[in-house]
């Protein structure tokens, strides 16, 4: 299943077009099923080694799942069949069962067959085809291409508002299991393609910048894990601290992923920047998710706030 969505990825990302055929292998092969978040995590994590695009679908479709779970399982059915749930942001108003207003950059403009609109701390779940909606410009992004997001506008569209507080910190997590799984791939590409190379009449694996760049790689792959693990543990044991390590975890793990697939691009050279190899296309992709779903001053705010740094 995942080499079937790595051998669509490179189609995903030129094309600009979201992965349904890839969301539909992850969903056949059971990943969609279960509302555990650290598996739900994990399972963004490994689709991201494979197909960035996959795996920010994904993450958005688990989480518009989950809190949509308690007011509408229909929802989580659509997921565990691969078909595309929405989650977005925007300023909405709601009244007499009704919502009006836009959110921008909404995964999935009129492609979705729900959408989660998330405005304040309240959620609301509108059916992709109810009346009133419509998509509007769609963005042409430098990464996460397969992930189509643009404008969607609501007016008088019927809504039902959800019991689940609005609560997007669990996409923070997800966009950080999404990153991590980039830079690890990343690696072992670029690990893989220096011990091929021969300059010099020697591999360049051999050479002192390529070990300590690609070791400096592997461990921040590594402690963004350790960050994710923590992040599981806290929300499985509804940790207060959730939030707060979430926010850390995207930070932390976004901001890596981007400096370690610039080591790789760097590592590999003139191959490294090319369309041929992927590892130019996690770059982009990585640099997407650091500003998607909370942008980093957002979330060093936000922690600095936790820790009573203001």
């Amino acid at each position: 299943m995942l080499e079937k969505i790595r051998q669509l990825a490179p189609e995903t990302d030129e094309r600009g077009v979201l992965p349904l055929e890839g969301l539909k292998a992850a969903a056949e092969a059971g990943l969609f099923e279960k509302s555990d978040f650290a598996e739900n995590m994990w399972t963004v994590f490994d689709l991201a080694q494979v197909c960035g695009s996959t795996a920010a679908c994904a993450a958005v479709m688990l989480t518009a799942a989950n809190m949509a779970e308690k007011t509408a399982p229909e929802v989580r059915s659509a997921v565990s069949r691969g078909v595309p749930v929405s989650i977005c942001r925007g300023e909405i108003s709601f009244e007499k069962g009704k919502i009006s207003g836009i959110c921008h950059h909404a995964p999935f403009p009129g492609m979705a067959e729900y959408y989660v609109v998330i405005s304040g701390r309240q959620a609301y779940l509108v059916n992709g085809g109810a009346d009133g909606t419509e998509a509007g410009h769609l963005d042409d992004k430098m990464g996460l291409r397969g992930m189509v997001t643009g404008t969607l506008k609501f007016e008088n569209t019927p809504a039902v508002a959800l019991e689940t507080p609005a609560e997007d910190i669990r996409l923070q997590a997800m966009m950080a299991a999404l990153s991590a799984g980039l830079a690890l791939s990343g690696a072992n590409e670029a690990r893989e393609h220096a011990y091929r190379r021969v300059q010099f009449k020697r591999r360049i694996t051999e050479f002192e910048n390529t070990r300590l760049a690609l070791a400096d790689c592997f461990t921040a792959a590594e402690a963004g894990r350790a960050m994710l693990e923590k992040c599981a543990h806290a929300a499985g044991n509804r940790d207060p601290r959730f939030a707060e390590l979430a926010a850390m975890a995207k930070l932390y793990c976004c901001r890596s992923a981007v400096d370690s697939l610039r080591r790789c691009v760097q590592v590999m050279s003139g191959s490294g920047y090319m369309r041929d190899f992927p590892v130019e296309v996690k770059y982009r992709d990585a640099k997407t998710a650091e500003v998607f779903f909370a942008e980093p001053s957002e979330l060093g705010f936000f922690i600095a706030d936790c820790r009573g740094v203001n």
